[in-house]
């Protein structure tokens, strides 16, 4: 006798049997029930089971809905597909820390369909791995520095955007024995390449025990994201003496020099803002104090072609408003600011090196 499949409903037909039923049961089976999903891409899975007999066809429809049970934020729509599974896109509006619902609907090909009914899940945001394989040498040749390698980053399961180095004064005891906490975080650089792993930290001062910590920053399902620190940090200390000025957009435009402290001045008005329909200035920003300092080439450099030559350049640089960087081994200084040579010089004949650096505003040196 032969066995029909559905959808003949249960009964003889002629010579031939079925023993069937249209009830078709659809349970999810990833992720489980209540389980904790990171968002925002993310796969369901199901499984299907007929009293007897199955169709091969599994045409199904998954929904995410809100924690009111009635909201939908995600519909997949009628797909036809032979697979028991659904890739939920990283585009979806995810919610970190909410308690949402699946639900999956099935119908074969001959038309039953199965409901799996609403399936708790809780979701949280994909972290980025951490960065590995960090490292921290000093390097006093040349422009003296520490140099930070890593290990490529790993940018699976969010939208990359950044690197970003961070750098605080470990934790010491100072002169009086006084035990002093390690400092807050500072970041230091951004780089935006994925495949960096190497960074120079021309700006640590001379002496000074440094942590170091490195990680990558993106996006997930719409939210920033950044992946944890390294713990512990990593500690790095470079010594060097005398006073460096150097391009802090280009290493190896550097030189030694002599540096005095000349005087301290009323710093620049930096912006005004005025109010609507008064014609006097109501509130000032940015106004402080600037420093400046005579500088000159170490003697042992005046005739020595390399640094007096990158000198020349930073000076060329100055007409196109360059912003320099004076290192001071002594005080562990690190200041910003701009070049006015004194005596007579021009574009391309250096006559003297002695030239004035002022300060300017804080900016980061990447």
């Amino acid at each position: 006798m032969t066995t029909l499949v559905p959808p003949y409903s249960a009964g003889v037909y002629g010579l031939a049997l079925y023993a069937g039923s249209p009830a078709m049961a659809v349970a999810i089976t990833s992720p489980a029930a209540g389980a904790t999903v990171e968002t925002p891409g993310f796969t369901v899975t199901w499984q299907r089971t007929y009293l007897a007999g199955s169709g091969a066809q599994n045409d199904f429809r998954l929904r995410i809905y809100d924690t009111d049970q009635v909201t939908v934020l995600y519909d997949s729509g009628t797909t036809a597909s032979a697979s028991e599974a659904c890739a939920v896109p990283e585009d979806w509006p995810a919610v970190e820390g909410e308690s949402l619902y699946l639900r999956v609907n099935v119908t074969d090909e001959h038309g039953y369909t199965g409901d799996s009914g609403l399936h708790l899940f809780e979701t949280a945001w994909t972290t980025p791995p951490p960065i590995t394989g960090l490292t921290v040498t000093p390097d006093a040749t040349g422009l003296p520095h520490l140099r930070l390698d890593w290990t490529a980053a790993d940018a699976t399961g969010f939208t990359f955007q950044e690197l970003r180095v961070y750098r605080r004064m470990q934790a010491h005891t100072d002169e009086f024995d006084r035990a002093l906490p390690a400092g807050l975080w500072v970041r230091i650089a951004r780089p935006t390449d994925a495949a960096a792993v190497l960074y120079r930290d021309y700006t640590a001062g001379a002496g000074i025990s440094y942590e170091y910590a490195v990680t990558q920053r993106g996006t997930s399902g719409g939210v920033t994201v950044e992946s944890p620190k390294q713990v512990p940090p990593v500690s790095g200390t470079v010594a060097w003496t005398g006073t460096f000025l150097h391009d802090p957009a280009e290493a190896a435009i550097f030189t030694a020099v002599r540096a005095r402290q000349a005087d301290v001045g009323q710093g620049q008005q930096q912006a005004t803002i005025r109010a609507r329909g008064r014609r006097e200035d109501t509130v000032f920003v940015g106004e402080g104090f600037s420093r400046s300092f005579d500088l000159a080439l170490v003697s042992a450099q005046i005739h020595d072609r390399a640094p007096y030559q990158r000198l020349r350049t930073m000076l060329d640089r100055q007409f196109a408003g360059a912003t320099y960087c004076l290192r001071i081994a002594t005080s562990g200084e690190v200041v910003f600011g701009r070049l006015a040579p004194i005596g007579r010089t021009d574009r391309t004949v250096l006559t003297t090196p002695a030239m004035r650096f002022v300060e300017t505003a804080y900016r980061e040196a990447v």
